[in-house]
């Protein structure tokens, strides 16, 4: 997963996951506010993608790169996308 801070709050997007039936990557972004210890949902990605890398510029948590496929495949299927999301949307 990649992750930025923002005003206190903790973004994450991406990543992968396994479990017995399937390989899969997440879209997702979330926040998390340390202070009120509550996660919220925000737009996910375009495309679903683990190993990018991520960081707040500006107003903007940038996401890029990555590979569209678990790692557990065995299958490299690499994006050079580059998403932003821009703070106070």
């Amino acid at each position: 997963m990649a992750a930025g801070v923002y005003q206190g709050r903790i973004y994450v997007t991406g990543g992968e996951g396994q479990d017995y039936r399937s390989m899969f990557t997440w879209r997702a972004l979330e926040a998390y506010d340390p202070a009120s210890n509550t996660w919220s949902t925000l737009p996910s990605m375009p495309v679903s993608r683990h190993g990018l890398a991520g960081a707040t510029v500006g107003n903007r948590l940038h996401m890029v790169s990555g590979d569209v496929q678990s790692a557990g495949t065995g299958v490299q299927v690499h994006t050079t996308d580059h998403d932003a999301y821009e703070f106070g949307k």
